[in-house]
């Protein structure tokens, strides 16, 4: 069978303090996966022996939202969420039929382009983000 690649169509959301929504992902945009893990660092010493530094990397999936500003409250609802105190569940639905899913925060800014319009999106979490689907 082949590999099948593709957009990500639809992120999901539930947190307890800032509520819960589904995002809709601009298609044809680059989206970015890590399932996060054990990262190395292969460094050597003086006299040329390996040393295998071994960290743990948090998961992380960067996605570009479609954004209505007039009708929708897609901003608003995601500032709630980055500013929340309590983690959020995610889940992020594949063109594929693939779904990942983690507990995590949004990192960094929130930007938005009116222009496109579009919300940049950076999700990040500690363990891994699990294939469920």
């Amino acid at each position: 069978m082949a590999s099948v690649g593709g957009d990500i169509t639809e992120v999901t959301f539930s947190n307890p303090d800032a509520g819960s929504g589904t995002l809709q992902i601009l298609a044809g945009e680059t989206n970015s996966f890590d399932l996060g893990g054990i990262r190395n660092e292969v460094l050597v010493t003086g006299s040329g022996q390996s040393v295998t530094k071994k960290t743990q990397a948090p998961w992380m999936v960067e996605v570009t939202v479609d954004w209505d500003s007039n009708t929708r409250e897609d901003m608003e609802l995601l500032n709630a969420v980055a500013a929340a105190l309590t983690p959020t569940d995610w889940t992020f639905t594949s063109i594929n039929g693939t779904v990942y899913s983690g507990v995590g925060t949004i990192d960094g800014d929130l930007q938005g382009d009116l222009s496109a319009p579009t919300i940049s999106l950076t999700v990040k979490g500690g363990g891994k983000l699990e294939k469920i689907a």
